[in-house]
């Protein structure tokens, strides 16, 4: 997702005057005038001239705030629309000001209620409800910054940003497809726009759409041929579509902009062991381990990688250091213990094992290796007892384990 930007300060849509007036209404609207000029400082003194005269214009309040702001004066921007909505509580602009203001100070609550009373007053307040987006993502309100970007863009159905912004939330949110629709709207709006392109694919690999990710980030690297994450991604959709030399030539583009992206050495080293080229998988699992320093999805890799290379002991090694990560993982106890037999080191591995069953009973190869291990140590009862765990779970292995129970032999 894009980096969030509030919209800027609201100038008010009123007629320029000359500062020469000498009622209250002329002297802002010539105030109004130097805003919109970018004349920050020319505005305030007729923004207070106007205020000396008439102590209760709201526009000159607010008018006020608004030059402050331009000034970087944002806290007595702040009392300005303060005062604003003091003498005029109904004047959704200044409501929105203030929201724009607190948030520049990082008053995120302030912000969001500000933000959320101007649209209150408003419906159908697009820029308001954008901003206010914004700040339900940085609070973390998911839910509620979706709903208004929604709000958004149905009063402005054209807001790219609004458009990019909603998909990158519904995109986390596992709403791949809904994602998808947004930024394709928001390219709809604008074609050559980079980010949404990116968005986009970024979209339909969550989605799972991978060959259309695969063109959508195709194209991004076309127009930004150094976004490293663009190449990462193409070289993911690739691997998943089994395209595997296009994945290893993403992956490695992607390495020489940038030779230490855990990202990329990660995807390099996946192609590689679905490719059975496990030399190569491992050197870039070791570098991805050390550029990714305690990933236990990394240190699973890798200690498969050491398993294919005939290296148990780095191995059980790898899979140790992913379990004190991430302890339960059945997947990387399982293998622990298969390499832990390897390494002949029975009562090891029928201790990691017996974890396995015991946290996943239906895991039919680990009662299986568990019971030859149990074999192996002469326990033929607790052998017996993991073969009829194997009669309900997987019939095929129970039959080979029976094979090799004594009485089969006689």
């Amino acid at each position: 997702m894009r980096a969030l930007a509030l919209s800027a300060l609201l100038l008010c849509s009123l007629s320029p005057g000359l500062v020469q007036g000498e009622s209250a209404d002329e002297l802002s609207r010539a105030g109004w005038s130097r805003c919109r000029e970018g004349r920050f400082a020319d505005a305030v003194e007729a923004f207070r001239s106007a205020i000396r005269i008439e102590p209760d214009l709201a526009s000159a309040h607010l008018g006020l705030g608004v030059a402050q702001a331009g000034l970087g004066q944002t806290e007595d921007a702040i009392t300005a629309f303060r005062e604003t909505l003091r003498l005029r509580p109904d004047y959704a602009e200044a409501h929105y000001n203030l929201g724009v203001a607190c948030e520049r100070l990082g008053r995120l609550d302030e912000a969001a209620e500000a933000f959320a009373r101007a649209v209150a007053l408003k419906p159908g307040y697009a820029v308001a409800d954008y901003n206010l987006g914004v700040v339900h993502t940085r609070q973390g309100r998911i839910t509620e910054a979706i709903e208004a970007y929604r709000r958004a863009i149905a009063a402005a159905p054209d807001n790219a940003e609004a458009l990019a912004n909603l998909g990158g939330l519904l995109g986390k949110a596992g709403q791949g497809d809904e994602a998808a629709e947004a930024y394709e709207h928001a390219l709809a709006v604008r074609p050559d726009d980079v980010e949404a392109r990116y968005g986009l694919a970024w979209a339909r690999s969550r989605a799972g759409r991978w060959a259309e990710a695969a063109d959508a980030y195709a194209r991004v690297v076309e127009v930004a041929p150094d976004r490293v994450a663009a190449w990462i991604g193409l070289g993911l959709a690739a691997d998943n579509l089994g395209r595997y030399a296009k994945a290893l030539e993403a992956f490695t583009r992607a390495l020489r902009i940038q030779p230490d992206d855990p990202d990329a050495l990660v995807g390099l080293g996946t192609t590689y062991a679905n490719l059975e080229r496990w030399p190569e998988a491992v050197a870039a699992l070791e570098k991805a381990a050390v550029a990714r320093a305690g990933d236990a999805g990394v240190l699973y890799r890798l200690g498969r990688a050491y398993a294919k290379t005939d290296r148990p002991r780095e191995a059980a090694e790898a899979y140790r250091r992913a379990l004190a990560v991430r302890p339960d993982d059945a997947a990387t106890r399982f293998n622990l213990g298969l390499v832990l037999i390897d390494l002949g080191r029975t009562a090891e591995a029928i201790g990691e094992l017996r974890r396995v069953v015991h946290r996943q009973p239906d895991h039919a190869p680990a009662h299986f290796n568990l019971a030859l291990a149990l074999l192996a140590q002469g326990d033929l009862p607790g052998a017996r007892e993991e073969q009829r765990a194997l009669d309900a779970l997987d019939p095929n292995l129970a039959t080979q384990l029976a094979l090799r129970l004594p009485e089969a032999r006689r």
